[in-house]
């Protein structure tokens, strides 16, 4: 399950919405399971747009995408639904390293240790127990 989105974008706008991910310009992504989808405010501080993208129910299809930028209007693919991509291409790939060993034959202690790791490393969450806890 892989998401293709890149093709719906010219390399200049992919360009551009990369650089407003990797400046954290995607602000609150709020996730939906069901239906699968994503909701953000993308763009420079003091003049950033919503987004709000639909996918199939595996996450390997869009739907449907939105942004009340006026590049978006005018019915092109904008720079804030690329960069709300990127941020939701990590989500999909840390939700998919989590699921893998839930369906994998290792013993069941074996599936908990590895999904921990896993949440770790893809989250930098530190899952093990602490002293004094439950």
């Amino acid at each position: 399950m892989t998401l293709q989105w890149r093709k719906l974008f010219s390399n200049r706008i992919l360009d551009r919405g990369r650089d407003y991910w990797k400046k954290d310009w995607v602000y609150a992504p709020s996730y939906s399971e069901l239906p699968a989808g994503i909701h953000c405010r993308v763009g420079k501080p003091g003049q950033s747009y919503d987004v709000t993208i639909d996918f199939s129910d595996d996450w390997s299809e869009i739907k449907w995408m939105d942004c009340d930028c006026p590049y978006a209007a005018e019915g092109y693919n904008c720079k804030h639904e690329a960069a709300c991509l990127y941020a939701t291409e990590l989500f999909i790939e840390g939700m998919q390293a989590i699921q893998e060993p839930l369906t994998s034959e290792l013993p069941a202690s074996d599936r908990k240790k590895r999904q921990e790791e896993i949440i770790e490393k893809v989250y930098g969450l530190d899952v093990t127990p602490k002293i004094g806890t439950i």
